[in-house]
């Protein structure tokens, strides 16, 4: 040890000149295999060999698609990243795990099959979700079903008739009587408004009526009366309701209800009442609407867009009497 520290710069010296050595030696044989290397390069040319053709055409459309904008395709049903509900159904007596959003699934919500749900973005898995208004204008889910209408957009509404119903009828009387001719003037007697008697000619209104005095026909009828054959005068005298154009015929003596009845209607989901006169036009949310009559039934009504005749039913919470057959 005392030697290599007196002579550190020998070693030194000694260790890097065979470290040289060793490098020339290893370029000395790199040489020799340097032409071997190359060789390949002076290998003779065969001519008249074609060279293949390159897929130009698979490239060209490798560039067009490369040069077109990506496109995000939103998978149908279920988002990326959230998966299709599953229900557990009884299928056969066994307990299933059924995707509702698969055609041809069993509806949950029947009749409404569930793809309808899927296209409005609707909760298929709410067990209310046919009784609730989505888009509150006034109509169920299952009545825009019914109506092929859109239950998420207010504007797309069923016909406003369905949220009809007759809560009942309102008559006032008016009775009248035909009482005799006076020469050019006709007798007629008011039981329920005044004056109760007056005279009046073709043409003329009857005061404190709608009515106004229109023809006249004398006519007799040969009635057995206690085994004679007795003529009995049943001359009419016919009145025209100056509201409606609704003809009426008064036969002599004979009492006469010529009252109009209201029918009283209810619009769901609105408050108060709509009081309307047989052939009068009413209006139910834009659409138009007359009345044809009342009886024990309902209400018969036309939809005077489509000439269709169409039956209110009696609100079935109502005790208002109805009318008898």
């Amino acid at each position: 040890m005392t030697w290599i520290k007196e002579n550190y710069g020998k070693l030194s010296l000694s260790v890097v000149s065979l470290i040289v050595a060793g490098i020339s030696v290893w370029l000395i044989l790199q040489s020799h295999s340097f032409e071997e290397s190359f060789a390949g390069l002076n290998a003779t040319t065969v001519k008249g060999e074609k060279l293949p053709e390159l897929p130009f055409e698979t490239l060209e459309k490798g560039l067009q698609s490369l040069a077109q904008p990506s496109e995000w395709f939103e998978p149908k049903g279920a988002s990326l990243f959230i998966s299709d509900p599953y229900l557990v159904q009884e299928t056969d007596g066994e307990q299933v795990l059924v995707n509702p959003l698969q055609e041809g699934s069993k509806p949950i919500h029947p009749p409404v099959p569930n793809k309808w749900f899927q296209d409005f973005e609707l909760e298929i898995l709410n067990p209310n979700i046919l009784a609730e208004d989505t888009d509150n204008d006034g109509f169920t889910n299952l009545e825009e079903w019914e109506y092929k209408t859109n239950p998420r957009d207010a504007s797309s509404i069923p016909p406003p008739h369905i949220l009809l119903t007759i809560a009942g009828e309102e008559k006032k009387p008016v009775r009248l009587v035909f009482q005799t001719v006076l020469g050019e003037l006709f007798q007629v007697r008011a039981l329920d408004t005044k004056p109760t008697t007056q005279n009046v000619q073709l043409g003329e209104m009857l005061k404190g009526t709608k009515f106004k005095v229109v023809s006249f026909e004398e006519k007799y009828e040969k009635r057995d009366i206690g085994g004679s054959q007795i003529e009995k005068n049943v001359s009419e005298l016919v009145i025209e309701n100056t509201e409606n154009n609704e003809k009426t015929a008064l036969v002599k003596d004979v009492i006469t209800d010529v009252g109009e009845s209201l029918a009283i209607f209810r619009v769901r989901g609105e408050k108060g009442e709509i009081r309307v006169k047989k052939n009068v036009e009413f209006t139910v949310r834009g659409s138009k609407y007359r009345l044809v009559k009342t009886d024990v039934d309902g209400a018969t009504i036309i939809d005077l867009k489509n000439n269709q005749r169409i039956l209110i039913p009696y609100d079935a919470s109502e005790t208002i009497s109805q009318p008898q057959k």
